[in-house]
């Protein structure tokens, strides 16, 4: 089953519950809003209130104004910090804003403004609530980031959740992704999309969500798709990506592959990519038939149309086409491998580099282009008594080398998962999978910032990638 809902200006649904009637001593989680006077000697019209929803974190603000004309939500701790700002930019006389990004039973103050005449406003107060269980996390920072959120699933074994925090420990967001048909909902990946939104794979299915909490999209195996997705799931120009599994017959015993699917901006499949079209096993690299041979782990897609597969099993890397109506679609442009022994998929480049002497990758993940054609990577390694590494490469599939031209060594071994991205400020963020860390590098390698996320219950899973995001004002 295939469910679409338009994207409007966070327009929250599935609430339970009319707006709680306006009180003058709210109690956690409910508003207050002030009596509204316009601030104006013009014969213009404002009025606004702001509600509580049944997400501890969110506000549903109504304004109505006339004429017609943009307005603004302006909303800051009352104990002081930062102020956030949410914009409703269309000349329109009726508004509907959910407020996000606030601390936990914190209280508020807010103000609803005409754009281009900020003196006319209207203001209240609301008091944020309390977060349920697999949303409760111990945030311990160290250090100062130059991202000021991440977005990471929630380590907690309860439900599913997807989450947000400022990068100074504090929780922000939280949106509830578990299947209400399956209690043991997991979150299998994980993906900040271009469109600002957060697009999840959980169990088998495929779930958005915007930052209101209005569910844009869900997509169903065996309704929509028959394939075991897992791990990865990325968008590109309107088309959504995600790796798959599948079992293959070949010689007489039964091996796991990897492919993609591709689903186009209505949600229908378009596409779908074997990797067994391609690659026929030679050997398990764990010595047993039938196991897992290439354990694809990430996927993306550049500007330009090559679609980047990370592979652990096989310590590879494919380029291949993108795009689904291109007549050489599924085409591998080049291949690279990180290990001189492991050469079942074969390898184009030479890996070459002036700063470090171990000039393979082993078991990677999260393997992608940064934007200036640089590839980076998490470099798992093989051996558990070697420190897991982030990568940055210079590479040329028309000569044939990759040169590693800069190295983030952590502190530890993270054998599986792992995540490497850039960040707004141009530090490197990684992951350690197994511990729930993220740390960040500055240009050169010293760490500047890590944070630890642990579930307040005590029954903790891992955090395969952390995401720096810059959110929509």
């Amino acid at each position: 089953m295939r469910i679409l809902i338009p994207l409007v200006l966070l327009v929250a649904c599935g609430r339970t519950a009319s707006p709680k009637p306006v009180t003058s001593d709210p109690a956690p989680g409910t508003s207050t809003t002030s009596p509204s006077t316009t601030l104006s000697t013009q014969p213009q019209t404002l009025t606004a209130s702001c509600q509580d929803t049944s997400n501890a974190l969110r506000f549903d603000c109504t304004v109505h104004v006339e004429p017609p004309a943009a307005v603004e939500l302006h909303f800051r701790p009352i104990a002081g910090g930062p102020e956030r700002v949410q914009r409703s930019p269309e000349v329109v006389s009726d508004h509907r804003i959910i407020a996000v990004f606030m601390a936990p039973e914190t209280e508020f103050t807010w103000q609803v403004s005409v754009t281009d005449s900020p003196n006319r406003l209207k203001e209240g107060t609301w008091t944020s609530g309390s977060p349920p269980l697999g949303a409760q996390l111990a945030l311990a920072p160290t250090g100062t980031s130059s991202a000021e959120y991440v977005l990471f699933q929630s380590p907690c074994l309860t439900r599913a959740y997807a989450i947000i925090a400022r990068t100074d420990g504090q929780l922000a967001w939280y949106e509830d992704v578990s299947l209400s048909s399956s209690p043991n909902s997991f979150v299998d990946g994980l993906s900040w999309t271009e469109d600002n939104t957060v697009l999840a794979i959980v169990n088998d299915d495929i779930i958005e969500h915007d930052l209101g909490g209005n569910e844009l999209l869900r997509l169903q195996r065996f309704a929509d798709y028959d394939a075991r997705i897992h791990h990865d799931i990325f968008r590109r120009d309107g088309l959504t990506y995600v790796l798959f599994q599948e079992s293959v017959e070949w010689l007489g015993e039964l091996w796991e592959l990897d492919g993609f699917l591709v689903f186009d901006d209505q949600g229908v499949q378009v596409a779908e990519w074997h990797l067994f079209d391609y690659l026929q096993p030679l050997a398990d690299p764990f010595g047993v038939p039938g196991r897992d041979y290439s354990h694809a782990n990430s996927i993306w897609v550049d500007t330009d149309g090559t679609l980047l597969m990370s592979m652990r099993h096989l310590s590879a890397v494919g380029g291949i086409v993108a795009d689904p109506a291109a007549s050489d679609f599924g085409n591998i442009l080049w291949r690279m491998t990180g290990e001189p022994d492991l050469l079942d998929f074969g390898t184009d480049f030479e890996i070459t580099s002036a700063i470090t002497p171990f000039t393979t990758f082993e078991r990677q993940h999260n393997v992608h282009l940064l934007p200036d054609g640089r590839m980076i990577m998490f470099d798992n390694r093989r051996s558990i008594l070697e420190n897991s590494r982030v990568l940055t490469m210079d590479i040329d599939p028309l000569t044939g080398m990759a040169d590693i031209e800069g190295v983030y060594e952590l502190r530890t071994h993270c054998d599986f998962q792992g995540g490497a991205m850039l960040t707004s400020g141009g530090n490197i963020l990684s992951t350690c999978a197994p511990t729930g860390t993220a740390f960040e590098f500055e240009p050169g390698g010293s760490q500047v910032w890590s944070m630890a996320a642990v579930c307040t219950t005590g029954m903790n899973s891992y955090i395969s990638r952390f995401f720096p995001i810059v959110p929509p004002p």
